[in-house]
C-alpha cells in the first residue's frame, strides 16, 4: 500500500507539471470527462442517455460539446484499484488530456478510499455515484474536489432526528435489532439526538427473529420510559433478511394495547420507495394475522427516501436499451405490481439514477464556472438567455478547467436530474435524499410530511387535523399516558425486582473472578521471562564442553557481548545465548530497580518478528546478570562479509537487505521505537540464512553504553551514509529509518552487498 501511495505521488507531480497554464481555446468548446467503473454495458448506456440530453435536449448549447471516454476498472470480473487508477491516467494523459475536465465513476471500496485524495492533489473534479462510504469523504478540508450523488448512510440519522423535531417530541426510546447495521444506526442516534436536545430515555436491543413473548417483554420495558418508540429493525417492504421482526413487534404491541394511538412507532426504510403500493408489504404475509397486523400498523409512521415515484421508467429503460446491443437489452422484472419492485431492480435503479445525476452535476458545475449567466437561480432546466436569439459568449481563453472552483460549484446547488426531479447538493458536495414520512392508515398508506432539502426540515402535508391517526389526537404527544392499557401487576414488579437483584449479584461475582484471573495472569506473565542463573549450563561451541559459570561469566563481562549456546536443566530454551554485562555499573544500577526491570523485559517479551532475534528470558540477580536470546549459528553479517570463503550471489544480497529493512521497520513501529546501535555485528544469520537484528531493547548489552554516549555517538553519524541508507531502505516503500539508527558500518555493509 505504501508503494502504491508513493507511485500516486509521483504521478500527481507529473500531471501537475503537464497541466501548467493549460487553456481551452477556440470558438467551439469541447469538454470530456473520464468514466471509470467495472465493465457494465447498461451503466455506460445510461451515461450516453445523459450526455445526449445535454448535447441535444432542451437548453443545449450549440457551441459546446460534452463527451466522455470510458475505461474499465476490473480484471477478470473483479474491481481492481490499481488497474482502475491506470485506466484513468490512460485517459487523462492520452489524446483527450487538453479537454478532460473531471472523473465520474469508481465503484469498488478500495478505489473509494484512494481516488478522492488523489484527485484532490491533482485538482481534478471527481464525482462518484457509488461511494456512499467512507463517511470521511464529506470532509471538504481534505477532499476538496470530491462530490457524490449518493446519500451517505451516516447522514440518514440527521433526517431521523428532524422527524422528532418536526412533531416537537423531546423524549424517545429506541428498540434496535442486534444486527450490525441497525446497531450502527442506533449508535448514531445515541449521539445525535442529545445534540438536538432530545432525550434518549432508553435503548433496548432485541435478537433478530425473537419470539412474540420476547417482543412483548421489550415493548413493556420501552413503554415505561417513553411514548415515542423508534424501531431500528428490518421490515418486509423490501423482503430484507429478518424482515418479519417489525411485523412481530407491531403484533406484540397490538396484543399489549399499545396501538390505540397513544404510542407512536417510528420506523426507517433503508432502501428507496419507488411506489406507495410496496409499503403494503410491511404487514401482509397472507396468513391469519394479516387483519390484526393491518390494524396494528395504523400506529406506525415510516421514514423513507423516495425515488422515481410517478416516473415513466419504461420509457427511460427504452432509451437505455437503444444505446445497447440488442442482445443485451434489459427487461425489468415485474415484482409484485409492476417494473422495478424487486430488491435487485430497485438497487439497479439507484445506480442508474445516481450515474445520470453525476453527469448532469459535472456539466452544471462547468457552466456555473465558465458561463454563470446561463444558469437559472432556481435550478430550472434550460438557459437563462433562451429566446434572445444569440449564442452564449464564452471566452476564447478559459482558465484551467481543473481548478478547485469547479468542485466548489458542486456544493449548495440544485439542478434537474433523473426523472425531472430537483437534485440538491449540500455544503459537503453530497446529494440529499428525497425523504418523506408515511403513515400506514387502515385503508391506505399516505405521505403525511416531506423533507425540504433547502430548509432542512419537514413540512406537513396533512395540517393539524389529520383524522386517520388512531384515537383522533393529532399530532401525537410524547407524554406517557395515564392509562395505556398495559397490565403490569404487583407480582410482575416483585419478580422483575428479584430477577434484577439476582442478575446484579451474579454479575458482581463474575466481574470479581475475571479481574482476579487477569491479575494472576499478569503476575505469571511478568515472571515468565525470568530465568534462574543456576539452571543455565554453558557450552563452549568450539570444543563442545561445559564451561565454569564464573569463569565464563567473567569472560563475557570482559568482552561485553559474546554469543554462546546454553541449555537449561529446569527449562527448555531453543538454542539461546547469554550476554553478561555485570561490569557495566550503570546497567547494574538500572537492573536493581525491579519496576524498571519488569517493565523493560515485559516490553521486550512482546516483540516478535521473523527478522528480530527472539527474546527468551533474562537473569536479573546480581552479579549474574544476562539476557538469553535465540542463537543464530552462522554468525554476524560482519563475519559473513569479511569471510572470503563465502561468496554471496544477488539472491542472498537482496534477501539480507530486505531482512534488515523489515526488521528495522517493525522495530520502529513497535514500543521500542528505535534500535540505537544498528551495525553489521548486530545483524546475525540463522541456520536458514535469514538475517535477524539483535542487541535491541532497553536491557540489551549495549543499551547502557548507548545511553552514556548518546549525544557524542549521534554526532559521529555520517550524514551522507545516512542519506544513502535511507535511499536504499526506502526503495521498496518501507518506512524510513529513525535518525541515529544508521551506522556507517551497516551502510558500508549494504554497499558491499551491492558491489
Amino acid at each position: 500500500m505504501m508503494l502504491f501511495q508513493h507511485l500516486l505521488e509521483f504521478v500527481a507531480v507529473l500531471i501537475l507539471f503537464l497541466l501548467t497554464n493549460r487553456e481551452v481555446q477556440g470558438t467551439n468548446k469541447r469538454f470530456t470527462f473520464a468514466l471509470v467503473f467495472p465493465e457494465d454495458t447498461e451503466l455506460e448506456a445510461v451515461t450516453k442517455v445523459a450526455v445526449d440530453n445535454i448535447n441535444y435536449g432542451p437548453g443545449s448549447l450549440p457551441n459546446i460539446t460534452f463527451s466522455y471516454e470510458y475505461r474499465s476498472s476490473s480484471i477478470d470480473g473483479k474491481c481492481d484499484a490499481f488497474y482502475g487508477m491506470t485506466s484513468f491516467f490512460s485517459i487523462f494523459l492520452g489524446p483527450s488530456q487538453t479537454t478532460t475536465v473531471g472523473l465520474i465513476g469508481v465503484k469498488c471500496e478500495d478505489m473509494c478510499k484512494v481516488m478522492p485524495e488523489t484527485m484532490t492533489r491533482l485538482k481534478i473534479p471527481f464525482i462518484s455515484p457509488f461511494c456512499s462510504t467512507p463517511t470521511e469523504l464529506s470532509d471538504k478540508t481534505k477532499y476538496q474536489t470530491f462530490a457524490r450523488t449518493t446519500w451517505p448512510a451516516d447522514k440518514t440519522t440527521a433526517i431521523y432526528t428532524q422527524v422528532v423535531t418536526h412533531f416537537g417530541w423531546t423524549k424517545v426510546a429506541v428498540v434496535a435489532s442486534q444486527e450490525v447495521s441497525w446497531q450502527l444506526l442506533a449508535s448514531h442516534l445515541t449521539i445525535q439526538l442529545p445534540e438536538r436536545e432530545i432525550q434518549l430515555i432508553k435503548r433496548i436491543n432485541v435478537e433478530p427473529g425473537a419470539s412474540r413473548d420476547t417482543m412483548k417483554t421489550k415493548l413493556r420495558e420501552a413503554a415505561t420510559h417513553s411514548q415515542i418508540i423508534i424501531l431500528c429493525v428490518s421490515s418486509l417492504v423490501h423482503h430484507e433478511e429478518n424482515g418479519g421482526d417489525e411485523r412481530q413487534l407491531m403484533l406484540a404491541a397490538h396484543e399489549l394495547g399499545m396501538t390505540d394511538g397513544s404510542f407512536v412507532f417510528l420506523s426507517l426504510e433503508r432502501k428507496p420507495i419507488t411506489d406507495l403500493a410496496i409499503l403494503e408489504r410491511a404487514w401482509r404475509m397472507n396468513d391469519t394475522e394479516d387483519g390484526k397486523a393491518r390494524e396494528a400498523y395504523a400506529s406506525l409512521m415510516r421514514l423513507g427516501w423516495t425515488l422515481a415515484i410517478g416516473c415513466d421508467l419504461k420509457e427511460f429503460q427504452r432509451r437505455v436499451n437503444d444505446k445497447m446491443p440488442v442482445s443485451e437489452h434489459i427487461i425489468p422484472k415485474k415484482g409484485d405490481d409492476n417494473g422495478y419492485k424487486t430488491i435487485e431492480d430497485i438497487e439497479r435503479l439507484v445506480e442508474m439514477s445516481n450515474l445520470y445525476n453525476a453527469v448532469q452535476l459535472l456539466y452544471q458545475s462547468l457552466l456555473r464556472t465558465f458561463a454563470p449567466g446561463l444558469i437559472h437561480n432556481d435550478g430550472r432546466e434550460g438557459r437563462a438567455d433562451e429566446g434572445s436569439g444569440m449564442l452564449p459568449v464564452i471566452p476564447d481563453a478559459l482558465p484551467d478547467p481543473n481548478e478547485i472552483q469547479i468542485s466548489k460549484n458542486m456544493r449548495n446547488m440544485s439542478f434537474i436530474g433523473f426523472c425531472n426531479e430537483t437534485v440538491y447538493m449540500d455544503e459537503d458536495g453530497d446529494s440529499v435524499g428525497d425523504y418523506a414520512l408515511f403513515h400506514h392508515g387502515v385503508k391506505q398508506v399516505r405521505m403525511i410530511a416531506q423533507y425540504n432539502k433547502t430548509a432542512r426540515q419537514f413540512h406537513s402535508l396533512v395540517g393539524q387535523s389529520y383524522q386517520n391517526w388512531p384515537g383522533g389526537v393529532w399530532p401525537p404527544k410524547d407524554e406517557l399516558p395515564t392509562d395505556s392499557g398495559l397490565t403490569i401487576d404487583s407480582s410482575t414488579i416483585v419478580a422483575a425486582t428479584t430477577t434484577s437483584l439476582l442478575v446484579l449479584t451474579l454479575a458482581a461475582f463474575a466481574v470479581f473472578f475475571i479481574i482476579r484471573r487477569k491479575m494472576v495472569k499478569k503476575e505469571v506473565w511478568q515472571m515468565m521471562w525470568k530465568i534462574n542463573y543456576e539452571e543455565l549450563t554453558f557450552i563452549d561451541p568450539g570444543r563442545n564442553r561445559h564451561v565454569n559459570r564464573r569463569k565464563y561469566g567473567s569472560r563475557m563481562s570482559r568482552t561485553s557481548r559474546t554469543s554462546r549456546s546454553s541449555k537449561s536443566s529446569g527449562h527448555t530454551y531453543a538454542d539461546p545465548f547469554c550476554s553478561s554485562f555485570s561490569n557495566d555499573l550503570e546497567m547494574v544500577e538500572l537492573l536493581h530497580d525491579k519496576k524498571k526491570v519488569n517493565a523493560a523485559h515485559h516490553k521486550m517479551s512482546k516483540i516478535r518478528h521473523e527478522n528480530l532475534t527472539p527474546f527468551v528470558g533474562a537473569c536479573v540477580d546480581a552479579p549474574n546478570i544476562c539476557t538469553v536470546m535465540e542463537l543464530c549459528t552462522r554468525g554476524s553479517l560482519q563475519d559473513i562479509l569479511h569471510n572470503d570463503d563465502i561468496k554471496l550471489n544477488w539472491n542472498f544480497k537482496s534477501s539480507f537487505i530486505t531482512d534488515i529493512v523489515k526488521g528495522m521497520d517493525f522495530l520502529h513501529r513497535s514500543a521500542l521505537v528505535s534500535h540505537g546501535d544498528l551495525k553489521s555485528s548486530n545483524c546475525v544469520i540463522d541456520s536458514r540464512w535469514m538475517l535477524k537484528i539483535t542487541d535491541y531493547g532497553e536491557m540489551s548489552a549495549g543499551s547502557a553504553v548507548r545511553a552514556r554516549a548518546r549525544g557524542e555517538y549521534a554526532g559521529m553519524k555520517i550524514q551522507a551514509s545516512e542519506d544513502c541508507a535511507n535511499l536504499l531502505l526506502g526503495i521498496g516503500g518501507f518506512r524510513m529509518v529513525q535518525r541515529g539508527d544508521v551506522d556507517i558500518k551497516v551502510t558500508y555493509s549494504i554497499f558491499l552487498l551491492y558491489s
